[in-house]
């Protein structure tokens, strides 16, 4: 596991709270991980609207998903060693998916004249261009929703 160095020994913790602090925290690193591998894998998304420069060549690229690896790799050790369970999936990627929607179609709606009044005065045509914005967009998104199963609040 650790790379030149004797293995040492981890502490038994009896105390339970600390056993499940070292979990939750495991749990916690791997998700912070997660968000190194989403930020390396943006250059491949079609999104328009980039967080990152896609300054990590690919040597880079190589390296990190390789370390990423390792440390993944630690984190079962550890939860082994500690005989900490490994924590199970307990989210349905659908229902996590429908909820993000939902959210789209909130903030969509938030675009809707009477919501923009807010930052100045629309004039008609601004409005009606909103309207239609508001509007196709929308029912792309409820489309989606409709196609996974899904019923978004306003439906």
């Amino acid at each position: 596991m650790w790379e030149g160095a004797e293995r040492e020994s981890f502490p038994e913790w009896p105390d339970p709270y600390q056993k499940n602090r070292l979990g939750s925290s495991l749990w916690y690193v791997d998700k912070l991980l997660r968000g190194v591998e989403q930020i390396i894998a943006e250059p491949s998304s079609k999104s328009p609207f980039r967080g990152y420069l896609a300054d990590v060549s690919p040597e880079q690229q190589a390296v990190i998903e390789r370390s990423i690896g390792e440390i993944r790799q630690a984190l079962v050790e550890v939860l082994a060693h500690h005989q900490i369970p490994m924590p199970e999936a307990k989210v349905s990627a659908l229902h996590a998916i429908r909820t993000h929607l939902d959210y789209v179609d909130i903030a969509i709606a938030e675009l809707a004249p009477r919501h923009m009044k807010g930052y100045g005065g629309i004039e008609e045509a601004a409005a009606r261009q909103l309207d239609r914005i508001v509007h196709q967009l929308g029912a792309l998104v409820r489309r989606l929703h409709r196609y996974l199963g899904g019923t978004l609040l306003q439906d």
